[in-house]
């Protein structure tokens, strides 16, 4: 019996540079963020208010465009044992375009797994960070049309 309980601490002391679990895109619910943050800063308020670890992703998420153009957003993801939930963090604003234009036009999405994202009210949440001015969840029908979602290799199935 003592050698399971000490087996679990150390297995939720564990850390992990990046996620090696993939989730399908039902898997996930997307929260979109307005702020005029820089991506480190509010990624640093989240970290502060909700002790999670979000890290900076060396390369960051590409999407591409017509006309072999290429638009670079800032990724960050949670860095946190196996047990708990995954999330990432994603600037909406590229080096040559927005993720998503319709209005109203969030700066981040805070992209969640879905049986931690429903355990939660995230404008409720949100507003305890510093420089989130609103927060809100995407209808799953608006988040499924959001295919740029599928690029995030480490983050969804082929």
């Amino acid at each position: 019996m003592p050698t399971k309980n000490l087996f679990l601490c150390v297995k939720l002391s564990a850390k992990r540079y990046k996620s090696s679990v993939s989730l399908y895109g039902s898997d996930f619910v997307i929260v979109g963020i307005h702020t005029n943050e820089p991506p480190y800063k509010l990624s640093w308020c989240l970290n502060d208010t909700f002790m999670w670890d979000f890290v900076c992703e060396k390369v960051p998420f590409a999407v591409n465009l017509p006309e072999k153009l290429v638009s670079m957003h800032a990724e960050y993801h949670y860095q946190g044992s196996e047990l708990n939930p995954r999330l990432w963090l994603l600037q909406n604003q590229g080096s040559e375009l927005r993720l998503v234009n319709q209005k109203p036009i969030p700066d981040y999405f805070l992209i969640v797994e879905k049986e931690f994202a429903e355990l939660r009210n995230w404008e409720e949440m949100m507003r305890n960070v510093y420089g989130v001015q609103h927060a809100y969840t995407y209808p799953e029908k608006i988040a499924q049309k959001m295919h740029w979602v599928y690029n995030l290799k480490h983050l969804i199935k082929e």
